[in-house]
């Protein structure tokens, strides 16, 4: 299902002016139907739950007072808001809109904009999301499991059967609020225009937890084909979808040309996003990754994050039981390239104490090696890094 404040992005619906319920804009419809009987045959029994209704109120034209009972009745019942083309009302009464207010169903007006379109558009919306939905699930098996290389291909066929000789995909987190909310709804209204069809056709849009993933499908040459050249193709994208790509937090997969290859498109991208995040840039490329290309593996393998998960409760548990900052001590030690007099200077104390407190570390996690132990709190701490953004 989708919410109200979706379906507010689409085209036929921009013109929509809320009058009440504004706090259910996140209510989810389910289905959207028109209410046009006339006076004679007006039921409400066949509105349940999740409907979004429209209507001209055709029926109680000539009486105010029916148009009041009938809305008030579909308000009770269950429905998740409603819409009224301004022709024979274009106020409701008081006794509506506190009602609305308070079952928090939002009510809308609206002049020009054809019923019928709009329970087209609409409802084509919500098929488009309920696939959306499927893909969202192959997806997820695409980054948790070791699928072979014809599922990967079965699975690029179904969500990516525009591919030609070249694809690549970037995977976008929105930095200001909720990416379904923001992008999401506007690239699904431009399947409701001409604006560019040709160029947009060659990109496919999934959406994926918390962002997007849009893969592009090239039949370009080699020369002509670069990381550059695509992130250009992408930022045009995001011009034609009247958003500026510096509102989000992308990650760019390197450019593959072989379908079974489906899903180093969709991780690279997906893991170039966090590693960015963590790097502060606001679009990376899978490429310029480095230690976390290591890393994100990592993250999959039990018996690492058993073995990371020990180290830190070691460290905690210890700070708690004798009222002591090792925990601390050791990411300002690994924040200040190891060395002893910087954290020292850092967290205001003598360079023995800081000494006193690595040693104390080396000893709770059974590492006495400095080397090692300095590899491995730099590995602990960038996992931690990585597994706090994409909240593991």
């Amino acid at each position: 299902m989708v919410t109200i404040r979706e379906l507010l992005f689409l085209n036929k619906l921009k013109n929509f002016k809320l009058i009440a319920g504004a706090d259910g804009l996140d209510n989810m419809v389910s289905n959207i139907v028109i209410y046009e009987y006339e006076q004679s045959k007006q039921e409400t029994e066949n509105f349940y739950k999740g409907d979004f209704i429209i209507s001209t109120l055709i029926y109680a034209k000539d009486n105010p007072k029916l148009a009041e009972t009938t809305i008030l009745v579909l308000l009770k019942q269950g429905i998740v808001g409603m819409a009224i083309k301004v022709v024979h009302f274009n106020t409701l009464p008081e006794s509506i809109i506190e009602v609305a207010n308070q079952k928090k169903i939002p009510i809308f007006l609206f002049e020009d904009t054809y019923m019928e379109d709009i329970i087209i558009c609409v409802s084509n919306y919500i098929i488009s999301r309920k696939n959306q939905y499927a893909y969202e699930n192959e997806i997820n098996d695409i980054l948790n499991y070791a699928l072979s290389p014809q599922e990967i291909s079965n699975i690029s066929e179904i969500i990516n059967p525009g591919f030609q000789k070249y694809m690549a995909s970037i995977y976008a987190r929105s930095l200001e609020g909720d990416t379904n909310r923001e992008i999401f709804p506007i690239i699904r209204s431009l399947s409701y225009n001409n604006k560019k069809k040709d160029f947009i056709k060659q990109f496919t849009f999934i959406r994926f937890k918390n962002g997007l993933f849009i893969i592009g499908n090239f039949n370009l040459s080699d020369k002509e084909l670069t990381p550059a050249y695509v992130k250009n193709l992408f930022q045009k994208l995001f011009i034609l979808l009247d958003c500026s790509s510096l509102q989000y937090q992308i990650g760019q997969s390197e450019i593959i040309n072989k379908a079974e290859h489906f899903d180093k498109c969709i991780f690279q991208s997906y893991y170039a996003n966090f590693a960015g995040t963590v790097m502060s840039q606001d679009w990376s490329y899978y490429t310029d990754s480095g230690i976390y290309k290591f890393i994100f593996p990592l993250l999959k393998n039990k018996t690492a994050l058993v073995y990371y998960k020990s180290i830190l409760i070691s460290i905690k548990e210890y700070d708690e039981e004798n009222n002591f900052c090792l925990y601390d001590t050791m990411l300002a030690y690994a924040k200040n390239n190891f060395k002893i007099s910087k954290t020292a200077k850092e967290l205001y104390q003598h360079p023995n104490t800081i000494r006193y407190r690595i040693n104390k570390i080396k000893n709770i996690i059974n590492c006495k090696d400095s080397c090692h132990f300095e590899q491995l709190i730099f590995l602990i701490i960038k996992m931690k890094e990585i597994m706090q953004i994409m909240e593991i």
